[in-house]
């Protein structure tokens, strides 16, 4: 069996390595290309997206013909089969739904609404995950092992999404999951998906020559997602059939490095008022690069790290011991933690609202509406100095009496990423409370958003906007030259040394409608609506 595996493995790694440079010639006609967009897409050029079409094209043709050319396609119980022809058909949707999104753009909860139907599919098929013995206590999930299926397959799903935002990350991710699995399915007699896993570890291999950095073909939404679909079912298949701890947390491990990655994206997303499906560059492969590393030096150190959970998940498998899982994922987040690589940003956060929502259980009656004054700075990314643009918008505040005010800066394409909230004294409640969000725009990219909430008797919006804009006005010079130097704060003339090429503010224009975020025309433009 051994032998079939490495011929496996070698056989989609030779198929990968021409299919590749094959679906590279198709992708350009079709427009299955991804451009750069100078805001978060900073290649030099435009790059295929064909990685997922070569995973699932290679991974069931070899495995398919293995399969059958070693007797074991057609093996098996009954509802084993069915399980890989759910597996088959929920891949081929999902992959159809990541071509959409690379082509055309789907929004969040399209793709989510996709993810969701292809785990349904897998449910459907035969997938399940009822029970576990951890340390002699057996644990029956009952009505929540449906709920458990669905958070694990959309969890996995996501979380390599999530990772694939540079080169090479989510490709060697998919390598070294893949490649435990196939072992752990080996050891656990599983030789189906042993040959699976082997042929999707040897694609992602061949495939990994061309998403090496710098990269000339990319993944894609079609390419992250199946990869972590299909460890999502394949873990269910050969790692927590067994009713032991070791079978619960031996995919955990396997996953760990995403799954904290996915974890701390949530955090940092929703305490910073922002979607969920947002995008930001606070993700481990962006803290790496910040750090000073290059890209490829940071996806040695992340091939280290997920090494490190993937060799204890495998051995906790093995031997069927649990411990080996934990101390493999204790290992990684005591080594982001000390080398201060992950995680500070968002226990911060977490800090900081876990304090207000514990002082707010101490306040009743009328006290509710007296409270201190409340700032959150964060500095996501970047060493750019904001302070004078945030202490004029806290001013602002005080000095109108407005209940909440939120400045988020986000400039990817000069690595500079900065949040921060501001919370009156005084809480009026929301019975007669206003909100208007003001996008604000340099040039031709939207830079970031001004969130303002405020009291109708206290604060009138036709009272408060008007000024407001007229600050932003004020501003201008300072945030401009922010974005343009690197180190010093820009003076109160608007100078820093050199004169400020302050473009003209278009913010006088304001649209009833506050979802607006059309792009101004205008070039060198710093515009504001609301």
């Amino acid at each position: 069996m051994i032998t079939t595996l490495l011929v496996t493995f070698a056989i989609a790694l030779a198929a990968s390595l021409v299919v590749v440079p094959v679906l590279k010639l198709i992708a350009v006609p079709i427009g299955l290309i991804d451009h750069p967009d100078k805001r978060r897409k900073l290649q030099n050029r435009p790059i295929p997206l064909v990685g997922g079409i070569a995973l699932f094209l290679v991974t069931v043709i070899v495995s398919c013909c293995v399969m059958a050319w070693n007797g074991l396609l057609l093996i098996g119980q009954p509802a084993e089969r069915l399980e890989l022809v759910g597996l088959v058909i929920a891949s081929v949707l999902l992959m159809l739904v990541g071509i959409a999104d690379d082509r055309f753009g789907l929004r969040g909860r399209q793709k989510l609404f996709g993810q969701i139907v292809a785990a349904s599919i897998l449910i459907a098929f035969g997938f399940s995950f009822d029970s576990t013995v951890i340390y002699g206590y057996r644990i029956h999930f009952g009505h929540f092992a449906l709920l458990i299926m669905y958070a694990w397959i959309l969890g996995c799903i996501n979380s390599v999404n999530l990772l694939d935002g540079a080169d090479g990350f989510a490709t060697s991710l998919g390598i070294l999951i893949a490649g435990g699995l196939c072992v752990i399915s080996f050891f656990s007699g599983h030789h189906q998906d042993a040959i699976i896993t082997g042929a999707m570890c040897g694609a992602l291999v061949g495939f990994l020559r061309f998403n090496f950095p710098p990269a000339s073909a990319y993944l894609g939404d079609a390419g992250s997602m199946l990869i972590g679909m299909l460890v999502a079912a394949i873990a269910i298949r050969s790692a927590t059939k067994e009713p032991m701890a070791y079978a619960l947390f031996a995919p955990i491990a396997l996953l760990a490095i995403p799954l904290i990655d996915t974890g701390a994206a949530i955090i940092r997303r929703r305490l910073t008022g922002k979607s969920i499906y947002s995008t930001d560059r606070g993700h481990l492969h962006h803290t790496l690069i910040r750090k000073g590393l290059s890209p490829r030096l940071a996806l040695l150190w992340f091939v280290l790290l997920c090494s490190t959970t993937v060799i204890g998940a495998t051995f906790s498998s093995i031997y069927r011991q649990s411990e080996y899982a934990f101390i493999s994922i204790a290992a990684v987040l005591c080594c982001l933690i000390g080398f201060k690589y992950f995680g500070f940003l968002e226990f911060k956060l977490l800090s900081d609202k876990a304090k207000h929502v514990g002082k707010s259980f101490f306040v009743f009656g009328k006290t509710k509406k007296e409270s201190k004054e409340r700032q959150v700075k964060i500095r996501l990314q970047g060493n750019r100095n904001w302070e004078y643009v945030w202490s004029s918008t806290t001013e602002f505040a005080k000095k109108y009496d407005l209940n909440e005010i939120v400045l988020d800066l986000d400039l990817p394409w000069i690595h500079e990423s900065f949040h921060a909230t501001y919370h009156g004294s005084t809480n009026h409640g929301e019975d007669n409370e206003w909100t208007a969000e003001i996008p604000l725009q340099s040039t031709d990219r939207i830079i970031g958003r001004i969130l303002l909430k405020a009291n109708v008797h206290l604060a009138p919006t036709s009272e408060i906007l008007p000024k407001f804009l007229d600050m932003l006005t004020d501003l201008e010079p300072y945030l401009l030259a922010t974005i343009e130097t690197k180190d010093k704060l820009p003076s109160s003339d608007g100078r820093n040394g050199k004169p400020v090429q302050a473009a003209s503010l278009s913010a006088s224009t304001i649209d009833e409608d506050a979802s607006s975020n059309q792009v101004s025309d205008h070039a060198d433009s710093f515009d504001v609506r609301v």
